[in-house]
């Protein structure tokens, strides 16, 4: 009996529902909806089964991050002023997630350990890094080209640009329990190397760019805060061997990186028919750019968006970018070009929340996730697919719900 009840009190006292999500995210998006189905299932037994009492007090309702909440209503509304329904109502239903979660965790009776989340998001990104490597090493097998190790090729479960911020997400949480003594300092290097590792084998920029930046800010934080200097320094060491013995060993992510840098401080013209990932990202962003500075205060609405930024394209004469009918790649250009003024704002002010919200101890490390994501958002249109909608939602409603900061 005694087992029983302490069973009972562990589970009473951690909402698991939550962490199983946590450890779905840096494996495939197709697993999204049972971690949906896992978080309703634990919440029906802890709210209506075991009866828990939930949070929410007139204080946590002001708490939570209505921003997601405005930013979903205003796909609504923008609805009302768009042409292609059918696309409209499409993309309203994928940003549900935004309304869903905090609504959600408003009600759950939320006692979050970040220790246990830490650790569950950390196995879930080690066993996508095993069945990456697992499908790699099969396919090489057959096709005998050592290029499945890198790149697209290696992160066949979602898009390298999702996989790696979620590897750095899963990187920023192994500096939290190293720094918590949860980790010894083998395990905490053997981490941080794999995971950066990886982060650069996915063969993303903005990743390797973003796990610059975090490396920076933990390392900075080690000295200021830790007094770690040591430490500090070994961190940079290994952080530039990863690096440097990637870039060397790996002519994709060599020539990736190289095409980058030759876009942006090149000085060459770009060819307008081009489909080249660099040279897409600044044609797009130009087509965007001019259909924001025509619909400024409102935006084209939720549909419209790809086809007058595909029009636009077309225009430009950027007929490569615009046969792909790509989106903005950018989310703050195609939340501005889709809403306008107002949408753009709800978006930033959706990351301000929970950033301003993180506290005490766990200060640090929830920023940082709250940046990773953030920057996230600069290459990419993460809030335009499943793979960043619903993992963003989550961690950014988490983050901003009231009682989740009482449980260190």
């Amino acid at each position: 009996m005694a087992r029983i009840d302490d069973f009972k009190n562990a589970y009473k006292n951690n909402p698991v529902g939550i962490y199983l999500f946590a450890a779905l995210i840096p494996i495939n998006p197709k697993f999204y909806t049972l971690g949906i189905i896992l978080l309703v299932v634990d919440l029906i037994i802890r709210k209506f089964i075991i009866r828990l009492e939930a949070t929410p007090t007139k204080k946590s309702v002001i708490q939570i991050n209505y921003w997601l909440i405005i930013f979903f209503l205003l796909h609504v509304t923008g609805l009302f002023y768009s042409e292609n329904v059918g696309f409209a109502t499409m993309d309203i239903g994928m940003k549900l997630s935004f309304l869903v979660f905090p609504i959600l965790f408003l009600i759950y009776p939320l006692k979050v350990n970040w220790t246990y989340l830490a650790k569950a998001f950390i196995l879930g990104a080690i066993i996508s890094i095993f069945v990456s490597v697992g499908h790699a090493t099969y396919v090489y097998m057959k096709e005998g080209f050592f290029s499945n190790f890198f790149d697209s090729r290696l992160s066949f479960l979602m898009h390298r640009s999702y996989w790696a911020s979620y590897l750095i997400v899963a990187y920023s949480f192994s500096w939290y329990l190293f720094l918590k003594k949860e980790l010894s300092t083998i395990g905490s290097a053997t981490l941080l190397v794999l995971f950066s590792l990886f982060t650069f084998m996915s063969g993303s920029k903005m990743g390797i760019l973003i796990l610059l930046i975090i490396t920076s800010s933990w390392i900075i934080y080690l000295i200021t805060k830790n007094k770690k200097y040591k430490l500090g320094l070994i961190s940079v060491g290994l952080f530039l061997g990863v690096g440097w013995t990637t870039y060397t060993y790996a002519p994709q992510l060599n020539t990736r990186i190289n095409n980058g840098i030759q876009s942006i401080f090149g000085g060459e013209k770009i060819e307008p028919t081009s489909t080249e990932s660099n040279d897409a990202r600044i044609l797009v962003w130009s087509s965007a750019l001019d259909e924001i500075k025509e619909n400024p205060l409102l935006g084209v609405g939720t549909g419209d968006i790809k086809d007058q930024l595909k029009a636009r394209n077309i225009k430009n004469g950027y007929t490569g970018i615009a046969s792909l009918n790509l989106n903005a790649h950018n989310q703050f250009f195609n939340t501005q070009l889709a809403l306008g003024i107002f949408g753009l704002i709800a978006l930033v002010l959706s990351f301000v929340q929970p950033f301003m919200k993180a506290t005490g101890e766990l200060k640090f490390i929830l920023r940082s996730i709250v940046g990773i994501l953030f920057l996230s958002l600069l290459t990419e249109s993460f809030f335009e697919t499943q793979a960043g909608i619903i993992p963003g939602a989550f961690l950014l409603s988490l983050i901003g719900s009231s009682p989740t900061l009482k449980n260190k």
